[in-house]
C-alpha cells in the first residue's frame, strides 16, 4: 500500500495565525480531479460543526488504493480520527477512499495558532461524478436541493456548495459545480442569479468545458467587462444559452475570484445532444400554441413529445412550470400581460413562442 503524505504549507506569520487549524489543500497522488479543492470553514474545537473538504473525480477513477496529501497552516499537525471508539483517537490515514462520499473521513487540524491546543475537524470526501446520457436536465425545483447529492446521483457533483438552498449555490472562491455527459453536446442552457444588488466587478465567475476533465477551456467568464446577466437590471434569474464544443464531456461552474459579496446560484441546467438535435433545430418543430390572446386555457399541438413548458414574464422571470402536458395548460391565474412559452422537447431541443394573457 502507498503511504499517506503530509505536507505543511509555508505561510507568513500573520497568515499562519489566520489559517491555524485550517485544511488548506487536499490532493491525491497521480490523479487529476475535475474540481479544485474546496472547503467549508469549521468551528474550532467542535465535533458538531465540522467543516467540509471535497474533491470530485470522474467515475472511472479508482479510489480504493490512493495516497492522500493534506496541507495546513504552519506549525499545524494533520491526522485522521477514528470516532468508532470513545474518546476518538488518531488513526492511520486510509488508502481506500472509495466510500468517503457516503461516509466521510474525519480529518483534524491541530495547533499552529495563538492557542496551540485548538483544533478543527473536516468531513473529507472524494466524490465521483456519474456522467449522464444526453439530452440531460438538472432542475432543482424545490427547497434544499443543494443537500440532495448522493454517490448515485447522475449528471452532477459539487464541492462545498452552500447547504440548505433551492439551487446549486456557490458562495466562495474555488467552490464549483461540475456536470458530466456521455454524448457529443450541442448547446448548454442554464439559469443564473447573483445574490446581490449588482455584480461586483472584482469578482470572477467561470463556466468552463473539458473533453477529458484535465484541460479546461473557457465557455464564458463573468468579470469586470462582462457582467453577470440581469445583475444590474433585474432580480430575476437570467437564462443563458450557449453553443459548446461537441468534444466536451464536462462543464464546470466555478467561482474563480470572490473578494466581494454576491453568492451565485445555478439552476435549470440543460445540455442538448449534438448539432443535429440541438436547440438550433427547434425552429423545425411542428408545434402550435393557441390562441395568441388567451384568457384561461392555452392549447398546445405538437408532433414531438414535450417534457416541460416554462412560462416567462416580460421581466424575464420564470413564473410557471408545466410538466406532463396533455394538450393544454391552464394560465388563468397569470396576471394580464405579454408572456413567452419556452417549450422543451424530449430530444433536448426547445422552441419559444409569444402569447398575450388578457
Amino acid at each position: 500500500m502507498k503511504k499517506c503524505l503530509f505536507t505543511l504549507s509555508a505561510m507568513i506569520a500573520v497568515a499562519s495565525v489566520l489559517n491555524a487549524q485550517r485544511l488548506t489543500s487536499l490532493s491525491v497522488s497521480g490523479l487529476t480531479p475535475l474540481t479544485p479543492y474546496a472547503s467549508v470553514t469549521p468551528t474550532n474545537n467542535s465535533t458538531t460543526s465540522r467543516g467540509v473538504a471535497e474533491l470530485v473525480f470522474p467515475s472511472a477513477v479508482d479510489l480504493t488504493n490512493v495516497a492522500i496529501s493534506f496541507g495546513a497552516g504552519t506549525a499545524s499537525s494533520v491526522a485522521c480520527y477514528d470516532y468508532s471508539v470513545s474518546p476518538a483517537v488518531p488513526m492511520p490515514t486510509p488508502t481506500d477512499w472509495s466510500n468517503s462520499a457516503a461516509s466521510p473521513v474525519i480529518v483534524r487540524v491541530t495547533g499552529g495558532g495563538t492557542v496551540p491546543t485548538d483544533w478543527a475537524e473536516y468531513n473529507t470526501k472524494l466524490k465521483k461524478l456519474i456522467s449522464s446520457p444526453l439530452p440531460m436536465t438538472i432542475s432543482t425545483g424545490g427547497a434544499n436541493f443543494s443537500d440532495s447529492w448522493t454517490p448515485s446521483t447522475v449528471g452532477w457533483a459539487a464541492t462545498a456548495i452552500t447547504p440548505n438552498k433551492p439551487n446549486l449555490q456557490l458562495g466562495a472562491a474555488g467552490r464549483s459545480v461540475v456536470i458530466g455527459f456521455s454524448d457529443a453536446p450541442d448547446s448548454l442552457i442554464f439559469t443564473i442569479k447573483i445574490g446581490a444588488t449588482s455584480w461586483p466587478t472584482n469578482n470572477v465567475f467561470n463556466v468552463d468545458g473539458s473533453a477529458d476533465g484535465i484541460t479546461w477551456a473557457s465557455i464564458v467568464q463573468y468579470n469586470a467587462t462582462n457582467l453577470m446577466p440581469n445583475s444590474t437590471t433585474s432580480t430575476a434569474d437570467a437564462t443563458v444559452k450557449l453553443k459548446i464544443d461537441p468534444n466536451f464531456r464536462y462543464v464546470r461552474y466555478i467561482y474563480t475570484t470572490k473578494p466581494a459579496a454576491g453568492n451565485v446560484g445555478i439552476d435549470n441546467i440543460r445540455v442538448t445532444k449534438s448539432v443535429t438535435t440541438g436547440v438550433n433545430k427547434a425552429s423545425l418543430k411542428n408545434v402550435k400554441i393557441y390562441p395568441g390572446l388567451v384568457r384561461d386555457i392555452l392549447n398546445i399541438s405538437s408532433e414531438e413529445p414535450i417534457t416541460e413548458i416554462y412560462i416567462i414574464a416580460a421581466s424575464g422571470q420564470k413564473v410557471r412550470t408545466f410538466q406532463k402536458i396533455n394538450g393544454n395548460i391552464n394560465v388563468a391565474n397569470l396576471a394580464d400581460g405579454v408572456y413567452l412559452a419556452q417549450i422543451l422537447f424530449k430530444d433536448g431541443s426547445e422552441k419559444v413562442t409569444r402569447f398575450v394573457k388578457q
